[in-house]
């Protein structure tokens, strides 16, 4: 199992956050988990660290896509314009099963585009599976 996972996740919903958070640390013994509610801060965040070479990039970025600050292809479209899509795994989480929202991330560098699950169990699998992108 993969530890040591740093990751970013943005979602505007504060308890779809630390549900995710504690499905991450369900699924793998170390992961750095960082939660953002705000999509412009998390934006700034990266966008400051790639700029002065500073601290490493996230190994994984999780993006929720409605969000009403700034949406997350929104973010994506920055971060892809910027290069930032080709220095860590961006997936899309979220509650939108929309196939032209799909088609969009992927195109911008997503890796993948999921649904959000319905129950805990599956969401830790889901993590599970999220967390082989840091490898």
């Amino acid at each position: 199992m993969t530890t040591g996972c740093d990751i970013f996740h943005v979602d505007d919903n504060v308890g779809d956050l630390e549900l995710t958070r504690l499905a991450f640390e369900d699924a793998a013994a170390s992961v750095r988990y960082r939660a953002f509610s705000n999509p412009t801060e998390a934006l700034a965040l990266l966008e400051a660290r790639a700029a002065s070479g500073g601290f490493p990039p996230p190994d994984l970025l999780v993006l929720d896509v409605n969000m009403p600050i700034m949406n997350g292809i929104d973010v994506l479209e920055s971060l892809h314009r910027s290069g930032l899509t080709a220095r860590f795994a961006v997936v899309m989480l979220t509650t939108s099963g929309r196939p032209e929202d799909e088609r969009r991330c992927l195109e911008l560098g997503a890796r993948a585009y999921m649904v959000k699950p319905d129950h805990y169990s599956d969401l830790v699998h889901l993590a599970k599976r999220l967390l082989t992108l840091c490898e």
